[in-house]
């Protein structure tokens, strides 16, 4: 192998590396306002009782779990704008948009898969 392809693939490492750090730095956040808003919902602790702060951890445990359920879309933006040496904005918009994209043709193409083989067993 050539000194400069080695030199290229080390580049590519480092690059990613670069561009997974961001989702990842996002995460420990994210698990301590989930733990945050799980405290003020358990309502064997004696400030869950309020009302107020019970609708609160609700809303606080509700929006920081969607963040959690989708970390595919967030690692795909995540990567794309850690990735990007410039204009990381439309990296983002790019990366978000090819992901709907392909999770839309992947969900077709199942249904389409399904319908086949419900047709071939109904014969």
């Amino acid at each position: 192998m050539e000194k400069n392809e080695i030199w290229r693939r080390t580049r590519f490492g480092e690059e990613f590396s670069k561009g997974i750090l961001i989702p990842v730095f996002i995460l420990p956040i994210v698990g301590i306002l989930l733990a945050f808003g799980v405290l003020l919902t358990n309502k064997a602790i004696p400030l869950a009782n309020i009302e107020k702060i019970f609708e609160f951890g609700t809303i606080l445990k509700n929006s920081v779990l969607s963040i959690f359920i989708n970390l595919l879309p967030v690692f795909c933006v995540g990567i794309a704008a850690g990735m990007a040496k410039s204009k990381k904005g439309n990296a983002a918009l790019n990366a978000i948009v090819l992901f709907l994209r392909v999770k839309k043709t992947d969900i077709s193409n199942f249904r389409a898969m399904s319908l086949q083989v419900t047709a071939k067993a109904s014969l």
